[in-house]
């Protein structure tokens, strides 16, 4: 088995995300050998100095065989890392780099130009290391997360189900702008046009993507399966992002649009449902297009294996992802 090497990639870590971090490595220690690289100031990738070093750095722990677990930032804020990553560290990178690069949704748009990018790389989203595993008091809910990112690394994404059918109650947001005029939403997985894709993975924070496309280092978006998630907690910012794509025609072009939609949102009054945000912002295009897809109650997350081709199959009713077969 293959030593996993927990990569911290943000900035200077406050004391206790890094105890999270490492107590992430003790629990996934149990099931896989695992080393947590040091936290330092701005991250694995800016400690070795200049980017040909940071590059040289992060090939040398894929090359000698060992997974590389990102761990740091999250939603919009990993576009930190995504331009220190794509501007920087990409031009110095072998392309036939090979090996295994397991990260979560936060690292998605970084993750999706590194998988379409280098062919030869294994790239998984999957648990959030620290926050799923690290940082929760309940010693059997981290060793379920640490048992199912291995499972991932192991057998790769499930099928899935993208339609559940109980709905997931969406607590408040402390907003102090809308939370007087706010209340909590019912989120629950919605069909918005039915159809079947297949086509490369890509995924990404909403926000984010919308920065990125258009960019010279964003992968071609024609004919994916566009997997979208958002830390957004208003309506108006999704809206922004999502016309963003939508008149640089990355929706145009893709395959399926799975999204992930905040799961502690706050309306007012004049914002529209999700549904309508979504159906509006996607009129004139035909790929399927499904809304508040999750993983488990609460969780912002579908196991994905980007740069590979993924299958759609989206009917009035019931959805499924299902992978297709390496090589």
């Amino acid at each position: 088995m293959a030593e996993w090497h927990l990569l911290q990639l943000g900035s200077a870590m406050p004391g206790p995300y890094a105890t999270a971090l490492d107590r992430a490595g003790r629990i996934l220690s149990e099931f896989v050998p695992t080393q947590v690289i040091p936290p330092c100031r701005g991250g694995l990738l800016h400690q070795a100095g200049s980017a040909r070093a940071r590059a040289a750095l992060l090939t040398r722990t894929l090359s000698s065989g060992a997974v590389a677990v990102l761990s740091g930032g999250c939603g919009f804020n990993g576009m930190s890392l995504g331009d220190a990553m794509l501007a920087e560290i990409l031009p110095h990178l072998p392309q036939a780099m090979t090996g295994t690069i397991v990260g979560a949704a936060a690292h998605a748009h970084v993750l999706s130009v590194l998988a379409t990018r280098f062919p030869g790389l294994r790239v998984l989203v999957g648990t959030p290391v620290v926050e799923t595993i690290g940082m929760p008091e309940d010693r059997s809910s981290a060793e379920a997360a640490a048992q199912q990112l291995v499972k991932l690394y192991r057998n790769g994404p499930p099928l899935r189900e993208l339609l559940k059918r109980a709905p997931c109650v969406a607590s408040h947001t402390c907003n102090t702008n809308e939370l007087e005029s706010g209340e909590a939403q019912i989120v629950q997985a919605e069909i918005l046009r039915a159809g079947n894709a297949t086509g490369v993975a890509i995924a990404g924070n909403i926000s984010a993507l919308s920065l990125l496309s258009g960019g010279p280092d964003w992968p071609e978006s024609t004919g994916a399966i566009l997997f979208l998630q958002s830390a957004e907690a208003r309506r108006r910012d999704l809206d922004r992002a999502m016309s963003r794509l939508k008149l640089l025609g990355v929706l145009e072009r893709a395959g399926a649009i799975i999204a992930t939609v905040p799961i502690a949102e706050i309306r007012t009054p004049l914002d529209p449902s999700l549904s309508k945000l979504f159906s509006d912002v996607m009129e004139g295009t035909t790929c399927p297009v499904v809304i508040n897809v999750f993983d488990g109650p609460g969780v912002q997350s579908l196991e994905l294996a980007l740069g590979r081709r993924a299958i759609i199959e989206v009917h009035p009713s019931h959805g499924i992802l299902k992978w297709e077969a390496d090589g």
